[in-house]
């Protein structure tokens, strides 16, 4: 899991962020795999990312989460989780685990069995998983800090 670093324009605050994509929630696997998947298994992305600075321990707002998966090939791009209004998850600022000037989170996204969807002709196709992080300030409006975890190559594939 490579860590990238956040974008801010907050002085003095940095981050990181890490990300990966992972098989094995079925049984169908005896080894499970971070960048092959079956399409008839859930499967999930967690998402560490930490946030430090003199300012962090007053800080608050909200990180919004997305997955994003670029089709590589034929096919559509997908927007995760994909579920009805904004395609992300919230997560509270203040919910991260403060020690000393650090403030670190973990997300797990959860993803039902057949997402992403392919068509019942398509065996398998190719996706770049980006994951990406952004702030919101507590009044709702975005603030200058965001970070993106690019990549793996995921393949999504249908058993024989």
């Amino acid at each position: 899991m490579p860590e990238q670093e956040f974008e801010t324009s907050y002085p003095g605050v940095t981050g990181s962020i890490a990300a990966v994509a992972a098989n094995g929630l079925g049984t169908a696997d005896a080894v499970p795999s971070e960048n092959i998947i079956r399409i008839d298994q859930p499967w999930e992305v967690t998402v560490k990312w930490d946030v430090n600075g003199l300012v962090v321990p007053a800080m608050a707002g909200d990180f919004h989460l997305t997955v994003y998966l670029e089709a590589l090939g034929p096919g559509a791009d997908q927007d995760l989780p994909n579920v009805p209004g904004p395609d992300e998850e919230v997560i509270s600022f203040t919910s991260g685990t403060l020690s000393g000037l650090t403030r670190s989170f973990e997300h797990t996204f959860a993803f039902a069995a057949g997402t992403p969807a392919l068509p019942t002709n398509v065996r398998q196709r190719l996706y770049k998983m980006i994951v990406a992080v952004t702030y919101t300030e507590t009044d709702g409006t975005p603030g200058p800090m965001a970070a993106f975890s690019e990549g793996p190559i995921v393949q999504f594939y249908r058993a024989v």
